[in-house]
């Protein structure tokens, strides 16, 4: 079920949560303007769509002493100093950007429910035109990229980890294993980048479920996991289910369909031995179907 926007926010606990981010300047005495009201006035600025740093302090400078704003910070009684440009822009790019993910992991999970019929999807993605120079100009540097976990039945980001430009994601996803989502045993699914041995043990060592992919170019794995379902399938002890995709549909110029096998044991917990990781219960196998000469004949879509 999709959470609604207004029941994710609580103008209190996030005032206090971006309390507790690290101000960056440290001289005391020269500080003019609330480090947490600026930072709040910015997301305040993004809710309504603002993307850039210029846009949001316009709508600060619009907004700032406007009486529901300061109704929100508390501080209704106060007149108060609009920051410049340079300041908003200074406390914006000097943010701890892991501590803010921790604080972000901290608001959200409590306020959605996992239980065993979870499921968090980890996907990294790197951010198009992160790396380019400003107004076009070329740069070699990569883009930026992010990893997120996320909780598909709320859709909600719950944690998320900046990986750096020289790294590939699956350390960054093996250290957000280590994070306390909840005790259920709910389900992990992620890339085949991501099927790991350590990460499979580690999933399995937390008394969670994964939903792991091979791909033909893990090699080792993709053989032994073939080998196992050919030999396996044949056992009369063992389940097979097959399903087929009822809405074959066009991808690019051909026409394509689907069938899945789904394969596990009945006479013991397990499907496939490994001397590496021995949790793999079930074995599903995906058969690709795809066909040229796509034509249309009584309004019916079929193919050759």
């Amino acid at each position: 079920m999709k959470i609604q926007l207004k029941n994710l926010i609580n103008i209190k606990e996030i005032l206090e949560a971006i309390s507790k981010l690290p101000d960056y300047r440290r001289i005391e005495k020269k500080i003019e303007h609330n480090h947490r009201d600026i930072i709040f006035g910015v997301i305040c600025s993004m809710f309504v769509g603002n993307k850039n740093m210029i846009q949001m302090h316009e709508w600060i400078e619009v907004n700032y002493n406007e009486r529901y704003f300061k109704k929100l910070i508390n501080k209704e009684k106060e007149e108060l100093k609009i920051p410049s440009y340079p300041t908003v822009r200074r406390m914006i790019i000097n943010i701890d950007s892991n501590k803010m993910e921790e604080i972000f992991r901290a608001y959200f999970i409590p306020k959605v429910e996992i239980d065993k019929n979870s499921q968090i999807a980890s996907d990294g993605k790197m951010m198009n035109g992160s790396g380019s120079g400003r107004k076009g100009e070329y740069n070699i540097k990569r883009n930026a990229g992010m990893l997120n976990m996320v909780d598909t039945k709320s859709k909600i980001i719950l944690a998320h980890r900046a990986i750096g430009e020289k790294e590939s994601e699956i350390p960054a996803f093996q250290e957000m294993l280590k994070i306390k989502f909840s005790d259920e045993p709910f389900l992990h699914t992620f890339d085949a980048m991501n099927t790991q041995e350590s990460s499979l043990n580690a999933v399995h060592n937390d008394k969670k479920r994964y939903l792991a992919k091979v791909k033909g170019n893990q090699w080792n794995l993709h053989k032994e996991t073939i080998e196992t379902f050919e030999e396996e399938y044949k056992r009369e002890e063992n389940s097979i289910i097959t399903i087929k995709d009822k809405s074959a549909s066009i991808e690019g110029n051909k026409w394509v369909r689907r069938e899945t096998y789904v394969l596990s044991s009945q006479s013991c917990n397990l499907i496939m031995y490994n001397k590496k990781f021995n949790h793999v219960k079930t074995i599903i196998k995906q058969v690709k179907y795809s066909y040229d000469g796509i034509y249309i004949q009584n309004g019916t879509r079929g193919y050759k």
